[in-house]
């Protein structure tokens, strides 16, 4: 067989490899089997883990989810707390302005009054 595979190396189409014996392709063949063997068993766990993971967190969604939901809902009644806030507020000093207008009237009676009342009542006496 040797001696074949020279004569087509002497052709001119390059040296061919030898050929390893029938034990020795099989051992071979046997070793790259078991290689490939041990490849598609990695393989395998590590879809079986990717598999077991998704599941996990497609479990985890609902809880995920809900806990977001309830996590907004408070935000949401803040929000709508403080929007009452703000218009009683409002309301609020709307009433601080009436009481001050009301205190500046009360405040001109009194100036007005005031001279009179000195003139009409006597001096507060000392002593009682």
């Amino acid at each position: 067989m040797k001696e074949s595979t020279a004569r087509v190396g002497d052709e001119g189409k390059g040296a061919l490899p030898t050929l390893p014996n029938c034990r020795d392709s099989q051992h071979l063949i046997e070793r790259d089997l078991g290689l490939v063997t041990g490849s598609i068993s990695d393989v395998s766990r590590q879809a079986h883990t990717i598999a077991e993971t998704t599941a996990q967190t497609s479990g985890n969604v609902p809880a995920v989810t809900a806990g977001a939901e309830e996590f907004l809902a408070p935000i949401g009644e803040l929000i709508r707390h403080a929007g009452e806030a703000v218009v009683r507020s409002g309301e609020a000093g709307a009433i601080v302005s009436g009481l001050t207008a009301s205190a500046d009237k009360i405040g001109e009676a009194i100036g007005v009054i005031h001279p009179f009342v000195c003139k009409t009542l006597p001096p507060p006496r000392q002593g009682l």
